[in-house]
């Protein structure tokens, strides 16, 4: 785990001050309390940090990996390039292995035309070209890692960090809430990227680069995207030996040479495949780490991982650590701990529970996982059936991005933000369109693959991987997500669709269950599809809560909402009975208390509510 930030201000060299950055690399120091790095040149106006935790592998000095320095350039990251060492390779040069910010840096110095699209891997990249006076910012393509930036209108300075907490850091931001990021979270529950919820903040859009220079003027563009859908015909069984090839390869690459790695373990398809692809690496020391719930007895599906996990594991002889939530469990010895931790709003309890993975496998001596997140972007499709319910529900010949907003906005719809918020934004419904057409946009693929790559590109990257990210980060562990990778993409958008689904189309992801057929227990062959095990907290948890933030009174010290409304879909959730009953109402509850904490700075209401 890593974390840079930094502040670019050549019209006002002061404000990029060494102790500006220090109260910025403070603000971020729980992603890295190993080790800090520094470069000011108060000529230019520009200063950049680095924080390091030491994770993910003893096979190679990471800290210099993440940070590379001379007297020109700086270029310092989060997270790592996989094709570090082909550049060190097509210039005739046998050391071994190169650096991942080295070789950002080489490629930029080589081909300054092309740079970044060379670059493959799961990074975030801050780089000050010394020479040209050009700061640059860039995401990998898949976003699998996060990076923010703030633009002073009226200096034209630049700040970034990989969490917005460290931008806030500096004296010259100031807190105020953007309509559209706020419209984003009400629609979505999480505010996908380039908005922010902040007003002047955005974020790096997968797959972008952005160059400040000395004139204050920004240059933006997406240097490289997901590889188009280009079916190729073959036999079925020669693709999926052809996945389990790409699969243990792809698990191989993300490991990066960590010998005892933990697996965020579901006991899914996908995490077995994880596992699955670990144990033909020849990796002897694996942890797995399974979470579930044990609140109710109507409620026996919130714990299903864990009597699928303990099965598996034995089967696999992995060390394993189940996580059990049990009745009458109080969330607030956590909750503050996860509420300060995100700057900005998200719905998902999982940013409540996933704190326990990352806790208990720094108990056992873990510091860096591996997850089956996001596997359905290479290995499914949707059923048609499904499909047929949301065109119903999106209207006759509505475009997978209007399926996709009618799937998603499971909070509370853009036509129900006009009768809630006290301000709303002009035309909700249209502004959330035009922000989910950017994760299709310029990509040549038919709507069925779109229906699968918007949940997986925009809610994948910005919200359960950003929850796995933040979380983590308290304890300076770091998550990688081996089945969302470049490669192994580019080999499954080149398999036919019909070997995404089942004849009967009840199992979506029939190849990748096909490549370990040899090693897969059959009860997880068998086993229907379940997400993250979500608990709303319906049980009386969290009513205390409730009348701090969602009373009149809490209501009006936010002044975001009508009263009325809320009581109203208070109540609809109290007398729900489906599975999400309690959403609208956790959702509201962690908008309310991020107002308190980020925008009132009001740090005396945690104490309240312990």
């Amino acid at each position: 785990m890593s974390g840079i930030c930094g502040i670019y201000s050549p019209r006002r060299p002061e404000l990029a001050d060494e102790r500006h950055l220090d109260r910025m690399l403070r603000a971020i120091s729980h992603r890295g309390r190993k080790a800090r790095r520094s470069f000011s040149d108060p000529s230019a106006g520009i200063a950049i940090g680095h924080v390091y935790a030491g994770t993910f592998t003893p096979a190679i000095d990471m800290e210099a990996s993440l940070w590379h320095q001379d007297s020109e350039c700086v270029a310092t990251l989060v997270g790592t390039i996989f094709n570090r060492n082909d550049f060190l390779l097509a210039n005739g040069q046998n050391r071994n292995p190169a650096h991942s910010a080295e070789t950002a840096m080489a490629y930029l110095r080589s081909d300054p035309a092309g740079f970044p699209a060379h670059l493959d891997g799961n990074f975030a990249l801050g780089m000050w070209d010394g020479r040209n006076k050009n700061l640059w910012l860039v995401r990998d393509v898949l976003g699998a890692k996060h990076l923010c930036y703030y633009r002073d209108p009226a200096t034209g300075t630049v700040l970034f960090a990989s969490e917005i907490k460290g931008i806030l850091a500096h004296p010259l931001v100031r807190r105020e809430i953007d309509p559209e990021g706020l419209t984003a979270y009400l629609t979505f529950g999480y505010v996908p990227a380039p908005l922010s919820i902040f007003k002047n903040a955005a974020k790096v859009f997968p797959g972008e680069a952005i160059r400040f220079d000395a004139t204050g003027e920004m240059k933006a563009g997406i240097y490289n995207r997901i590889p188009d859908f280009d079916p190729q015909p073959g036999d079925f069984d020669a693709y999926a030996r052809q996945c389990r090839e790409h699969v243990i390869e792809a698990v191989a690459r993300h490991l990066d040479g960590s010998e005892a790695p933990g697996v965020y373990f579901s006991a899914g398809l996908d995490s077995t495949a994880v596992l699955c692809a670990l144990k033909e690496l020849g990796i002897a020391k694996i942890h797995t780490f399974t979470m579930g719930f044990k609140v109710a007895e109507d409620k026996q599906q919130l714990a299903d991982d864990l009597y699928f996990a303990d099965l598996t594991a034995k089967r696999f002889g992995v060390i394993h650590h189940p996580i059990v939530i049990e009745r009458g469990h109080n969330l607030m010895h956590v909750l503050p701990k996860i509420l300060r931790q995100f700057d900005e709003p998200i719905l998902t309890p999982n940013a409540y529970s996933k704190y326990f993975l990352p806790q208990a496998g720094v108990k056992f001596g873990v510091d860096s996982f591996l997850t089956g997140s996001a596997a359905g972007f290479s290995f499914e499709t949707f059923p048609e059936k499904k499909i047929k319910r949301l065109q119903k529900k999106a209207g006759p010949g509505a475009s997978a991005e209007e399926l996709f907003l009618a799937a998603k906005s499971r909070f509370f719809a853009p036509d129900m933000h006009a009768a809630l918020l006290r301000q709303p934004v002009d035309d909700a419904r249209g502004r959330m369109l035009n922000l989910v057409r950017r994760y299709t946009e310029g990509i040549r693929v038919p709507e069925f693959v779109k229906q699968v790559e918007l949940p997986m590109r925009m809610q994948g990257t910005e919200k359960a991987f950003k929850v796995q990210d933040r979380t983590s980060a308290l304890f300076g562990t770091e998550v990688r997500h081996p089945l969302y990778d470049l490669q192994l993409i580019r080999l499954a958008n080149k398999i036919p669709a019909s070997y995404r689904i089942s004849e009967s189309g009840e199992v979506r992801k029939v190849l990748l269950t096909a490549a370990f057929q040899d090693m897969l227990p059959e009860e997880i062959k068998k086993r229907p599809v379940s997400g993250y095990p979500s608990y709303y907290w319906t049980g009386g948890e969290i009513d205390h809560l409730k009348e701090i933030l969602l009373s009149p009174a809490g209501l009006e010290r936010t002044g975001l909402f009508r009263h009325d409304v809320v009581q109203q879909a208070l109540e609809q959730d109290r007398l729900s009975d489906k599975k999400s009953a309690g959403k609208q109402t956790w959702g509201l509850l962690m908008l309310q208390a991020w107002y308190e904490l980020y925008i009132n700075e009001n740090d005396d209401f945690l104490e309240k509510i312990q």
